[in-house]
């Protein structure tokens, strides 16, 4: 069996098992940011399962995600000595 153990419990994924005190507990609300840098920030300190409830989480395909194909080309600086 595969588990995940969490400081509030344990969930295990294959039987969709999740202890009580995951199922029981409340959720704290996502704060609004007002950067990306800030969610950063947030999110670095932060621990999702205090915030999201992964046991209803459901697997999802990308399907509409392409490879890139544009290439961005890199110039090396000037290393000429000035003059």
């Amino acid at each position: 069996m595969q588990f995940v153990q969490f400081h509030e419990g344990t969930v295990d994924y294959r039987l969709g098992l999740v202890n009580r005190t995951l199922v029981n507990r409340k959720l704290k609300k996502i704060p609004t940011f007002s950067s990306e840098d800030e969610e950063r920030e947030f999110w670095s300190h932060a621990t999702s399962t205090e915030y999201i409830d992964w046991s209803k989480a459901k697997e999802r395909t990308l399907s509409r995600l392409k490879p890139t194909i544009r290439t961005n080309p890199i110039s090396p600086p000037d290393s000429s000595p000035p003059n």
